[in-house]
């Protein structure tokens, strides 16, 4: 019986054959430079955080922006190591509020680490806000008139279910009328 975890922790290492599985993989990780690039930095970006970390998805969607965000506030909330630039139908966007649908771009000392597509949970018109537009393209959708792009129908999930129903619409309409908060 070991008294000592470390001593017990390497004697399974050891036993099992995991210490030179491990040295591989360690190996592997630190040839594979887009992986680094793509993954671990990406990793170090929503750890490094100021005070809102962002979620990385699907390595291409920043979700957990919150309503009425402004670009200044969302780049205050990366690490000042990253650059970051956002744009809104192609153009670039310094000033306002961050919506859905927005582009950011990502680099680090010069080089790129990735592009992603800004969602903001309840912001299905773009704007970064709530309004009334927002419950009314739900509606829309909901009953067929129109069909919602990827990032405008995650952001449209706003109970969190990985769907978008009925009861998302009432989710929205009691934010509207100040009965809930998201």
């Amino acid at each position: 019986m070991y008294t000592d975890a470390y001593y017990a922790l390497q004697k399974i290492l050891h036993d099992r054959n995991l210490t030179k599985k491990l040295e591989r993989l360690e190996k592997i990780i630190k040839e594979t430079s887009y992986l680094k690039k793509r993954y671990i930095d990406t990793e170090l970006m929503q750890i490094h955080c100021v005070a809102v970390c962002y979620k990385i998805e699907n390595e291409k969607y920043i979700r957990n922006v919150k309503l009425n965000t402004t670009i200044e506030e969302f780049k205050k909330n990366i690490k000042e190591e990253y650059t970051v630039k956002i744009t809104k139908d192609e153009k670039n966007v310094t000033t306002g509020i961050i919506g859905t649908g927005s582009k950011v771009t990502v680099s680090k000392n010069g080089e790129n680490i990735g592009e992603y597509i800004v969602v903001v949970t309840g912001d299905l018109t773009g704007d970064g806000k709530l309004q009334n537009g927002d419950l009314i393209k739900l509606v829309r959708y909901r009953v067929e008139l129109i069909t919602l792009e990827e990032p405008y129908k995650l952001a449209a999930d706003v109970n969190g279910d990985s769907r978008v129903t009925d009861s998302d619409i009432i989710v929205i309409a009691r934010v509207l009328v100040n009965l809930r908060e998201l």
